[in-house]
């Protein structure tokens, strides 16, 4: 729970030692590799519980979606088919089958065996799993472009199936966002947020949706008026720095963060942002760096914070650290994050000399939604003779 996954390991196995073939402690250790995404760490572990004769069905199911997930499909398939002969294929079966084709970026195989699963009876699952199975089905068939039927699955489908009914606003207006539809976004955010004002994800989800649609000045103002009962509160705090980095209003962006550092001395998302911005208003380069590198040592695998890191070794003119740390961020990263990070690492190959690399990074850069205009000079600056 404190994030020092090698200590737990360490403690874990010298149980282990102690006590051979344990099922507790061979699971513990699987489910330890699983939170590192290190599949065949976990393959092995839970391999053991099944080769002393454990056969529970939820630890041949996690198996199952281990096996897809370390892209060994001919095993995972012959166990896929002894479960659905064993008669355990229900919805949750399918549903964690549905996250592993996401994760793995098949998303025609996630959405059938979402649909699969939603076939299946379902009552027993509590709303949050729903929410959950049903976020992954809207996820797939968005990458799909079958932007209409997701539409329905949520409006109609999720709302028949769901009994906490702000929830299913509350992933309705996420997916308005993906889609960029700002002004209906914000009209399910403000009704959210009218409705109970006290909610914190209500109001920092239509502050998001507001800073989405360049409407700044709304969302300073909802900030500030949340702020005026809760000013310690480091998420408003956090969006709004934000929001004034949006504004170009430097002093008022390092006010608010330096607030939240204060009084969360290990906020990684904080220390990463502010040494981003010192890095792009060309401040304090030495405390941005101090910063950046604290970010990435308590969240090692955060796309963004590498991308930072490798960010301020570009600034310091060290192009071969700062081309580790930005593609280490590629490989850490979800598409929506992607595009910024390309665009710095065609900064960082140009710097190197590596013309062509560098050009399409750029025009990866673009593919993702980066600004054309300002980045197609510096591809036909890289593609001239």
């Amino acid at each position: 729970q404190q994030n020092q996954d090698k200590k737990a390991l360490d403690v874990l196995n010298q149980g282990l030692a102690k006590n051979p073939g344990n099922q507790q402690i061979l699971i513990s250790i699987g489910n330890t590799c699983m939170q590192q995404n290190n599949w065949e760490c976990a393959i092995d572990y839970f391999e053991k519980c099944r080769a002393s004769g454990i056969n529970n069905p939820k630890i041949l199911k996690t198996l199952n979606t281990l096996y897809f997930y370390a892209k060994r499909d001919k095993e995972a398939q012959s166990l896929s088919d002894s479960l659905i002969a064993m008669g355990e294929d229900d919805a949750t079966f399918y549903f964690s089958l549905g996250k592993a084709m996401n994760y793995l970026d098949r998303f025609a195989e996630a959405s059938d065996y979402y649909r699969k699963g939603f076939e299946k009876p379902n009552d027993q699952l509590s709303d949050e799993e729903k929410l959950i199975a049903y976020a992954g089905y809207a996820r797939a068939l968005m990458r799909l472009d079958r932007k209409d039927e997701v539409l329905r699955i949520i409006q109609v489908d999720a709302v028949k199936n769901i009994k906490t009914s702000e929830r299913v606003k509350m992933l309705e207006g996420g997916i308005y966002m993906e889609l960029k539809q700002y002004e209906d976004a914000i009209a399910i955010f403000e009704f959210l947020s009218e409705s109970d004002p006290d909610n914190p994800s209500y109001t920092l989800s239509l502050t998001q949706a507001y800073n989405a649609a360049g409407k700044y000045d709304k969302s300073e103002a909802e900030l500030l008026e949340r702020l005026k009962n809760d000013p310690e509160n480091t998420r408003y705090l956090m969006q709004l720095g934000i929001v004034y980095d949006a504004l170009k209003n430097f002093p008022k962006a390092e006010d608010s963060l330096l607030r939240v550092i204060k009084k969360e001395a290990g906020n990684a998302l904080a220390l990463n942002n502010l040494a981003y911005m010192y890095m792009e208003n060309g401040k304090n380069l030495s405390k941005a760096m101090d910063m950046a590198k604290k970010a990435a040592s308590l969240d090692p695998d955060n796309g963004a914070f590498l991308d930072t890191l490798g960010w301020g070794y570009y600034h310091k003119k060290n192009y071969s650290e700062a081309r580790k740390y930005i593609e280490l961020a590629l490989k850490n990263s979800d598409d929506q994050d992607k595009g910024v990070i390309y665009e710095h690492y065609g900064d960082v190959l140009a710097r190197l000399g590596l013309k062509k690399d560098a050009a399409n990074a750029y025009k990866s850069a673009i593919e993702l939604g980066e600004d054309t205009v300002r980045i197609q000079p510096k591809i036909d600056s890289m593609e001239r003779k």
